[in-house]
């Protein structure tokens, strides 16, 4: 079946008054609002006068465009998959066309992070049409496909998917009007009308609403700046452990095991032999990880969260054998990059750069390299992976269990 519209209605349900009940007025029988009846009130029905319910407002809408992902190619040339990205915004009869202000963007997973701006009568046209279009490549005939696209998009671009959101709903709902002070960020799914419920892909993007007259004094926000990407390196010192459980009678042969989930493999430090619990296991190992990028290019991996994995293994040196698990432990390390990435954004010169280190719990906890380099350092407790109930030592009871008391390990770093 063809769509031809779209009604938006409310619908109330009324019970015709009992007859005694109308005759004891000395009244006609009313139809009562069913509703109010629930809350032991008598509501006759009365026609609403829908335009003083919802007067019709002058609104500016603001399309916050992130970037879309998991998207389905729409052109191969020279064997490789490629979508050259606009966007192209509608409600009824006006429109929004990324090629006026940007160039089209060249991805599978293009990043966008403009604001499309858009004006509307609400109530009114509501349904707000975001399409992320696909400019067709006509190779060395691109000039020709320019002055093509002029007489019309159909000649040149093709639309990947869409997705719609109903303005009237949001606009008249006071808790995401007036209440909701930062609007969320959405992942909508992009469909094509001809293939109904098959997913082409995903959006992300905020919606946003104000009225027209205030839309001066409550300017869009500049999203340009959380588009951008940094390369970054981070360096991990691992200067020592204490308080190691044993794990060979009295001693323990130490490594350490760290890893950015998600950022490549794991990387180890070598190893200290005969680790008693009353000394330090002493290490003073430097640890890159590079070709990182903030924020995470692929919005597909939540891996990709900045948390580093840190263990503690006890080796079986010099015997051949598998390593025994001591402690381990997550360090989310997402804000440290965020601090990094605000403090360097835009600057060119690496003398300029600017290195940011986790801050230790107290200022005077600095230790020094060989070349007496000072760097801040912290001690973190790690448990056993295996959490209540591991019989690391015969005291350890899983009802009495304290991830803080009864911790495996602790590294300095």
């Amino acid at each position: 079946a063809e769509v031809v519209g779209i009604l938006k209605c409310k619908v109330k349900l009324f019970r015709l008054e009992d007859l005694a009940v109308a005759e004891a007025r000395g009244d006609e029988q009313r139809y009562l609002d069913m509703a109010e009846i629930k809350r032991g009130k008598e509501v006759p029905y009365a026609v609403p006068d829908v335009n003083e319910n919802f007067p019709q407002q002058n609104v500016e809408i603001r399309i916050y465009l992130l970037k879309a992902f998991q998207m389905t190619p729409s052109q191969v040339v020279d064997g490789v998959a490629q979508s050259n990205n606009w966007v192209r915004i509608s409600l009824g009869s006006e429109d929004w066309d990324w090629r006026r202000y940007y160039d089209c963007v060249t991805s599978l997973n293009p990043h966008f992070y403009r604001c499309g701006k858009i004006q509307a009568k609400l109530p009114g046209a509501g349904r707000l049409h975001v399409q992320l279009m696909h400019e067709q490549d006509w190779g060395p005939a691109n000039a020709v496909r320019d002055v093509v696209g002029g007489l019309g998009d159909s000649l040149t671009s093709t639309m990947i998917g869409e997705t719609v959101v109903d303005l009237e709903d949001r606009w008249f709902c006071d808790e995401w009007k007036s209440k909701t002070v930062h609007k969320p960020r959405e992942t909508r799914e992009l469909t094509d009308p001809k293939n109904p419920g098959i997913s082409v892909g995903k959006f992300m993007m905020i919606v946003d609403a104000v009225l027209k007259v205030d839309a001066d004094d409550s300017p869009e926000k500049d999203v340009n700046i959380a588009g951008r990407q940094m390369p970054l390196e981070m360096r991990l010192i691992v200067w020592n452990l204490r308080n190691i459980s044993p794990k060979d009678g009295y001693t323990s042969n130490v490594k350490v095991t760290t890893q950015l989930l998600g950022w490549g493999r794991v990387k180890e430090t070598d190893q200290d032999i005969g680790v008693k619990q009353t000394r330090n296991a002493m290490f003073n190992y430097r640890i890159k990880f590079k070709g990182i990028k903030y924020p995470s290019p692929d919005p597909t991996i939540p891996a990709k969260d900045y948390m580093m994995r840190i263990a503690v293994w006890h080796t079986s040196f010099p015997l051949p054998g598998p390593d025994v698990s001591i402690a381990e432990g997550i360090l989310p390390l997402q804000p440290l990059f965020q601090e990094c990435m605000q403090r360097n954004l835009g600057k060119t010169s690496a003398d300029d750069m600017e290195i940011v280190d986790l801050e230790p719990d107290n200022p005077k906890d600095k230790e020094a390299d060989e070349e007496g380099t000072k760097y801040p350092f912290r001690w973190f407790k790690l448990c056993h992976p295996g959490g209540p109930g591991c019989k690391v030592h015969k005291d350890f009871r899983p009802a009495g269990y304290d991830f803080v008391k009864n911790y495996q390990a602790e590294i300095q770093i």
